[in-house]
């Protein structure tokens, strides 16, 4: 039922999707309403799916925001995170979680609470849109984002809190846009004990934007030093989290896929090899796109915020497809500005689509099992394993297609930016 729900969602913002991104740049709404559209929209949607899945029909929540929970409930009785609690999440974020359960104990609060944090997020995407890029650009963008079958899936449904790291990172890059960067690396820093160092990813790009860059690593330093410092003193041990976090695995990757050729990645000593192979990869194309490209427009970063994480989620033995919503408006803005715009569409949403719908299959057709171990007889159905590698090789090949887009985009910017130099200079 839930695969068949996903599929349906995925088909429905197919559908919508090219004809009212195509609507969008038409003048009919003046900015400020055209922004209230768009949030109404989305609150509309998520909550209005909210209430039917958790109050009318009574379905549990599943997935990620039972072990918030958890841990939640655990803060309460005087347990410590990281101490007394083995979470995989930053210091605050069981504290925060707590903060919610005497309103409404129950996992469908944590489910609510990750709407709002979208509601609020989408203004602020936008705001960056149109002060880096352009409004038609912006509006596009923000259609191609309401009527996306991932955030509908992964905020509206699951309740997983990496929309709190989409938030603070448009909050990082919309300060950085307006030159105050040291609120900028304040609210980067923050992200990494409020929800989960998975953000680090995105240190690289803000910092080297910054006009302050020095400034920029003090201010960014204070919150995780604080944070971790704190239960470390306590007597936790932060990097029990790393190495947790290091021998975490998932499907929809590229090491995953390896598995075909009896690789076996989930062995200590191969997964250190790999993970070391995929940050130098990852080093080196950031490398290549600040040498292409540039990287101190203020378009830059946020296009190469999605540009790493996209190349994140090809290499890193741990990727979850649902770790995109994090990035998934500047992928929107790259797909917006695209020559062909109505191909980059249809990719964008093919992929979101995948990306929906991949977890599930994993979890539920495959056990979560590596593919080594699939490819074994009698472990799983030939059709389920088919329809699942199917799946698994398509969503790689759409990061990669997506990559490409985003490279494009930011290449793009940095035509405009040596254009305008020599129109001066003429």
């Amino acid at each position: 039922m839930i695969l068949t729900a996903k599929a349906c969602l995925a088909l429905v913002c197919f559908l919508c999707a090219l004809p009212l991104s195509l609507w969008a740049p038409r003048p009919t709404l003046a900015p400020r309403q055209f922004s209230k559209a768009i949030v109404a929209a989305v609150a509309v949607s998520r909550l209005g799916l909210f209430t039917l899945i958790f109050l009318i029909l009574g379905i549990s929540p599943q997935s990620d925001v039972t072990a918030y929970w958890s841990e939640g409930h655990a803060v309460l009785k005087g347990e410590s995170p990281l101490l007394d609690i083995p979470t995989a999440y930053g210091p605050l974020f069981d504290c925060l979680v707590a903060t919610i359960i005497p309103l409404w104990d129950s996992p469908a609060a944590l489910v609510l609470f990750a709407i709002l944090l979208e509601i609020i997020s989408v203004p602020v995407w936008m705001a960056i849109g149109r002060r880096v890029f352009d409004e038609a650009v912006t509006r596009r963008a923000a259609v191609l984002y309401v009527v996306n079958p991932l955030p509908i899936s992964v905020v509206a449904i699951a309740g997983q809190n990496h929309v709190g790291l989409s938030l603070l990172l448009a909050l990082s890059l919309l300060a950085l846009a307006r030159r105050q960067d040291v609120l900028s690396a304040a609210w980067l820093g923050f992200s990494i004990i409020a929800v989960k160092f998975l953000s680090l990813l995105f240190m690289p790009p803000l910092f080297l934007a910054a006009h302050r860059r020095v400034a920029w690593v003090a201010a960014f330093a204070v919150f995780p030093v604080l944070g971790y410092g704190a239960v470390a003193a306590l007597g936790a041990h932060p990097w029990q989290q790393v190495a947790f976090h290091g021998s975490d695995n998932s499907s929809g990757n590229l090491p995953y896929l390896l598995g075909a050729a009896g690789l076996d990645l989930a062995d200590p000593h191969r997964r250190v090899i790999a993970d070391i192979a995929a940050f130098s990869v990852l080093c080196a194309s950031f490398l290549a796109v600040i040498w292409r490209c540039g990287g101190t427009r203020p378009s830059q970063p946020v296009l190469m915020c999605a540009f790493v994480l996209l190349v994140t989620m090809i290499l890193s033995k741990k990727a979850y497809a649902s770790y995109l919503v994090i990035v998934l408006f500047p992928l929107c803005i790259a797909v917006a500005g695209q020559a062909k715009f109505v191909l980059a569409a249809i990719c964008l949403e093919l992929v979101m689509g995948l990306a929906t719908l991949e977890p599930s299959l994993w979890f539920r057709w495959m056990g979560q099992r590596e593919l080594g171990d699939l490819l074994k007889a009698g472990v799983v159905t030939p059709m389920h394993t088919v329809l699942f590698l199917s799946c698994d090789v398509l969503l790689v090949a759409g990061y990669a297609a997506m990559i490409g887009m985003v490279w494009s985009a930011m290449a793009k910017e940095r035509h405009h930016r040596d254009g305008a130099v020599w129109a001066a200079q003429g």
